[in-house]
């Protein structure tokens, strides 16, 4: 089956416009996007200069900042609430980087600073790496000019075998 993609954009314009005429429609107010801006003011208002949540929470109201369909000004629990919730993501968006870059055969993702140097390794015997028994090459075998007859590589197969035949 085959998308017409015309069609596509032209249905989803026109579904769109009936979307935002719904009464009934989910309206978000920004409010997230407004707070995690200001989290670090927020953060130290809060804690270096020790003002109650309900004072920030009123003067992000004044500011524009609101809660609801009513469009209320944003109360001090639902700022309480977004601030943990913010905070909470960042650390888990991380906490998930930390993961992907804790991988030394991946390089960190671009953008993002490279970590610190690893410490050196603790003292002690230093082991070789090698590969395990089955990658390891075998022995070379020796560049001859002529191919081996049948006879004779029916003679080294049934030395190759041997152990298995009766005495």
């Amino acid at each position: 089956m085959s998308l017409d993609l015309t069609a596509l954009r032209r249905a989803v314009r026109r579904h769109r416009s009936a979307h935002e005429a719904r009464p009934d429609r989910r309206k978000t107010t920004g409010a997230t996007a407004l707070i995690r801006a200001a989290l670090p003011e927020i953060r130290r208002l809060r804690d270096v200069e020790g003002q109650p949540w309900a004072v920030i929470a009123a003067a992000l109201g004044e500011q524009g900042v609101h809660e609801g369909r009513e469009g209320r000004p944003i109360g001090a629990d639902r700022l309480i609430a977004l601030v943990r919730h913010i905070e909470a993501r960042i650390e888990r968006e991380a906490a998930k980087r930390a993961g992907k870059t804790a991988h030394s055969d991946l390089a960190p993702p671009v953008g993002l600073p490279r970590s610190a140097p690893r410490s050196p390794a603790p003292p002690g015997p230093v082991t070789q790496l090698r590969l395990a028994a089955e990658l390891q090459p075998g022995p070379a075998a020796a560049v001859e000019n002529e191919p081996l007859s049948e006879d004779a590589i029916r003679r080294e197969n049934l030395d190759r075998l041997q152990h298995l035949l009766k005495d």
